[in-house]
């Protein structure tokens, strides 16, 4: 029992020593800590310089530490015989100096929560990050990151299981775009919806979120921009054929609430559960998204909206660390997690006006990040007239598809939109 033992003086150059010196050590060794579990970082790069050689080569070892920034001490292979621990006791020493990791975690874990409590963050993301920390810090070895070769195969047939069900993809219910797709968004898969304001990302959400509520099941909404009533106004108006805009502020003796009730009663009977909160950040989301049982989808209404963890961060670095966030929940949720971006105004300035995925803003981590990235246009969007439209009349929208890391086409999804009542309609794939 690793209680009964303290970690020796000088175990973490003992630890390095015997894996270069017994080779055949490294695979049980590397089962019990890592790199990060050495609180000298230059001894942390010569144990990873040493489990990445196959035979002890002082010239190949000496720079394989270099190349990680750091130097060897005088006289490190003179006296490697002497400070190696034995064979016999290097899984005592690894096991012991995982636990002494861990003991430097919980407390720089303890100080992080001080400084979170001090600052007056909320307590339900405090205890989010908390519970996230040590479930990472409880593991107590490293092999739980490692699937052996059962694991990664059973893995993959229980996918092709739900592919064969039908249920290997989400369905965004717009048939053009799923085809492109491959059949909808992969489950843990990140996909980006991008326009410039008021092109009718919201709108085009809303829909995409309503139909996979419909015919597959619960939807997290997260609307960090709109009031409750605002998307209830949206929804209703597409489904009743009301403008929104008379549906939230019209004159109440010339609203048609048989409709309006109609709508509403259909709409009811949609598992699509909308957020209250008019800021969030992801450990927030994540933990919303984990009180709905059986959740199929969560959509976040916008990445720029989203409230950095870390206050003090610049635009972009919190950008980044949102994004690289935003992919590990849908991972973890093991559902496709739809978040929409604004675009910049780099298109504005093309004569073709159709965005790229440079446009995207503040993060080129948003591109590498998402395993899709669909983009709206509308050639109207840019055109003189401001005429309002009528309920009936619709304008020319694209569903542009500029990333499908999971299928084999890229391509563009001509619909009919109509922005009054905010409802999309197919027209020919192309």
């Amino acid at each position: 029992m690793t209680e009964n033992y303290r970690l020796p003086e000088n175990a973490e150059a003992s630890i390095v020593g015997c894996v270069l010196l017994c080779p055949d050590t490294k695979p049980a060794v590397g089962k019990l800590v890592s790199e990060g579990d050495f609180s000298s970082p230059a001894y942390g790069a010569m144990f990873s310089a040493a489990m990445e050689l196959d035979e002890l080569d002082s010239t190949a070892f000496h720079d394989a530490v270099k190349r990680r920034g750091y130097s060897l001490p005088d006289g490190f292979f003179a006296g490697l015989g002497d400070v190696a621990v034995s064979r016999h006791n290097v899984e005592l020493y690894a096991r012991l100096l995982r636990e002494d990791s861990q003991r430097r975690q919980l407390k720089e874990l303890s100080r992080q929560i001080r400084e979170l409590t001090d600052e007056e963050t909320e307590a339900a993301e405090i205890i989010t990050t908390a519970a996230s920390c040590l479930q990472k810090i409880e593991r107590g070895s490293i092999t739980s990151d490692i699937a052996a070769p059962d694991d990664s195969f059973r893995a993959f047939w229980e996918h092709r299981k739900r592919v064969e069900s039908g249920a290997g993809a989400v369905p965004t219910g717009f048939a053009p775009l799923d085809a492109i797709l491959g059949g909808g968004m992969l489950r843990s898969g990140l996909y980006i919806l991008a326009a410039r304001p008021g092109m009718g990302k919201t709108t085009a959400a809303l829909q995409f979120a309503d139909s996979i509520a419909a015919n597959v099941g619960p939807v997290l909404f997260v609307s960090l921009e709109m009031s409750l009533e605002q998307i209830e106004g949206k929804r209703i108006a597409r489904v009743s054929g009301i403008p929104s805009d008379e549906i939230l502020l019209g004159n109440g003796k010339s609203l048609d609430y048989r409709k309006i009730r109609s709508a509403a009663g259909e709409l009811k009977k949609i598992p699509l559960h909308i957020s209250r909160r008019p800021a969030a950040t992801v450990a927030q989301i994540r933990r919303m998204a984990k009180g709905i049982p059986d959740l199929q989808c969560l959509v976040v209404d916008y990445l720029g909206k989203i409230t950095p963890s870390n206050p003090r961060a610049s635009r972009y670095e919190a950008t980044t660390a949102i994004s690289g966030d935003l992919k590990t929940l849908a991972v973890e949720l093991g559902v496709p997690v739809l978040c929409l971006a604004q675009l910049n105004r780099e298109n504005t300035g093309r004569n073709d006006k159709r965005p790229q995925l440079s446009d995207l803003r503040d993060s080129g981590a948003i591109e590498q990040d998402a395993d899709g990235v669909i983009m709206l246009h509308r050639e109207d969007y840019y055109a003189a007239d401001e005429t309002p439209l009528k309920p009936w009349e619709s304008v020319a929208l694209e569903l542009i598809v500029r990333k499908n890391r999971h299928g084999r086409s890229f391509g563009v999804c001509s619909a009919g939109f109509f922005p009054a009542t905010g409802k999309i309609i197919r027209e020919v794939a192309r």
